[in-house]
């Protein structure tokens, strides 16, 4: 898949067969958390929206998402965002396990998280204050890609947080 993903087109007929074979096996669970963040990355990387699959990752996201890495979290907030696709209970429960394990997000996945959040225009005011915590201490080892991400979400979401404006201005 990500090979395909990174060619300069999509063949839609490829991801229509991939999509079909992908479902039945996500709804069993078969896939693992990596494995269906790279599929929900390539599809959006490429803009293919193919509402049954995103409706099966959500739903085996969901499910696994107390065992996902950090990356797969991240990567699996910004496909969604990156489609435009606002699934409630992936969004909730994307950001209870972000909230409960911020701490341990480096600069790509705090950044990944703030720009999925406010792409979709969600207000998770005490994820985005939390990240803010975490990045405070950490921020002068992020590269310029996660520096911008962030800022730009805070700025999308009309959230003035201080120290950390201080902090990416620094």
């Amino acid at each position: 898949m990500w090979a395909c993903s990174t060619l300069p087109f999509v063949h839609n007929p490829l991801f229509d067969a991939i999509s079909a074979e992908a479902i039945a096996p996500l709804t069993a669970r078969e896939f693992k958390t990596q494995e269906q963040a790279n599929l929900s990355w390539a599809f959006s990387k490429c803009g293919f929206l193919d509402q049954p699959l995103m409706a099966s990752l959500a739903s085996s996201s969901i499910a696994l998402i107390h065992v996902a890495e950090l990356q797969d979290i991240s990567s699996t907030a910004w496909s969604f965002s990156k489609l435009a696709l606002l699934d409630h209970p992936l969004r909730e429960a994307t950001s209870s396990q972000a909230m409960r394990r911020c701490h341990q997000f480096g600069g790509q996945e705090m950044a990944n998280i703030a720009w999925s959040m406010a792409v979709l225009s969600v207000e998770p005011s005490p994820l985005l204050e939390a990240i803010a915590a975490q990045a405070i201490p950490r921020i002068s080892s992020w590269r310029p890609q996660e520096l911008a991400n962030t800022a730009w979400a805070f700025s999308k979401r009309c959230m003035c947080h201080e120290p950390l404006l201080d902090s990416l201005a620094a």
